[in-house]
């Protein structure tokens, strides 16, 4: 993309496609492929967004149905429709948190794309790469603690520990970057977006005190249906 642009010429090029450089691809398109291709990029662009979003629904509502079933929140969450089998709780409490999201920015007057779409993508990318660094870290504290379910060092041992130290890396080079991820360097939102997730880690923590302080039976038994499905 900078080469069919050119390098000397970038930053001036994207300036001018205010108030949208993300459109840069589909600019590049349009002079080398031409309008109809351009279409096409487009529409599968659309279609390909639509699809990253109802596979982050999907997953959050079985995640609220798992959570429900061990209940750890309202126990309503952990039941699936009489007649389809599906979380519909979890589905229907996530779509209700998306609106209220949405109609933050809207009512905030920001833009879908640079905004919106921009920093929530951002930020859910880099609690990925988090929870990939703590789940790495986590099979070597498991498997520390139960050594004779698997003796394979290279397996329980040197893979999870390389692996959660790359993602680890890429995590706080990425939180240390998030300014020019959202175009906001030295904003307030470069670090207030990011931060949401130590504030979720914490939340959790404290949560998991409590409840095991509060009901230690049912801190025992959580995940006790991971293996029902």
């Amino acid at each position: 993309m900078v080469n069919a642009q050119g390098a000397d010429g970038l930053v001036d090029f994207l300036g001018g496609l205010k108030p949208d450089p993300t459109a840069f691809l589909f600019v590049l398109s349009d002079t080398y492929l031409g309008s109809t291709l351009t279409t096409i990029m487009t529409l599968l662009f659309a279609t390909s967004v639509f699809a990253a979003l109802l596979a982050f629904h999907n997953a959050v509502a079985r995640y609220l149905f798992a959570l429900g079933r061990d209940g750890l929140v309202p126990a309503r969450l952990g039941r699936t429709h009489k007649v389809h089998l599906s979380p519909h709780a979890g589905s229907l409490s996530q779509t209700v948190l998306a609106v209220v999201v949405v109609a933050v920015f809207v009512i905030t007057d920001q833009d879908p794309v640079l905004a919106l779409f921009t920093w929530l993508t951002q930020l859910g990318t880099l609690a990925i790469i988090t929870l990939m660094a703590l789940a790495s870290f986590a099979v070597v504290a498991f498997f520390l603690r139960h050594p004779d379910l698997d003796r394979n060092r290279l397996r329980t041992f040197v893979a999870p520990v390389v692996g959660g130290v790359a993602m680890a890396a890429v995590a706080v080079y990425a939180a240390s970057q998030f300014g020019l991820l959202i175009s906001k360097p030295g904003s307030a939102l470069s670090w207030i977006l990011p931060g949401l997730i130590v504030v979720a880690a914490v939340v959790g923590l404290v949560s998991a005190v409590v409840l095991k302080s509060k009901s230690p039976q049912l801190y025992e038994v959580m995940g006790r249906h991971r293996g029902d499905e």
